[in-house]
């Protein structure tokens, strides 16, 4: 069983830098590495991006994270090419850079 390694909060008083314009821009660039067939993937942003934060625990090097957190279903063509199903995702943009980002289902809300 896979531990939930990051807790998710909103952060309306953190420094989470700037709000980030073009996340969807970033979130597809940083997709380019990790998928297959980027060029297929077909996004679906789910709202805009929210100040938020995560803490990482101690076993994963602990810490805090803030910035701008959201999330995308993405969906893309296997080495097959047919598409896989989409995928949620949770992100946090911070200072125009992806700070954060993982499979969605490895979020624990609070």
């Amino acid at each position: 069983m896979l531990q939930k390694n990051v807790l998710v909060h909103r952060a309306d008083r953190a420094d989470c830098g700037p709000y980030p314009e073009n996340y969807e821009q970033i979130i597809k660039d940083a997709m380019v590495t990790r998928l297959f067939d980027p060029y297929s993937a077909q996004y679906h942003f789910q709202g805009s991006p929210q100040n938020a934060y995560y803490v990482k625990p101690p076993l994963l090097g602990g810490g805090t994270t803030y910035g701008w957190g959201g999330y995308v279903l993405v969906n893309a063509k296997n080495r097959m090419g047919g598409y896989v199903g989409a995928t949620n995702y949770y992100y946090i943009i911070r200072y125009g850079q992806l700070v954060h980002f993982e499979d969605a289902s490895m979020v624990r809300k609070p």
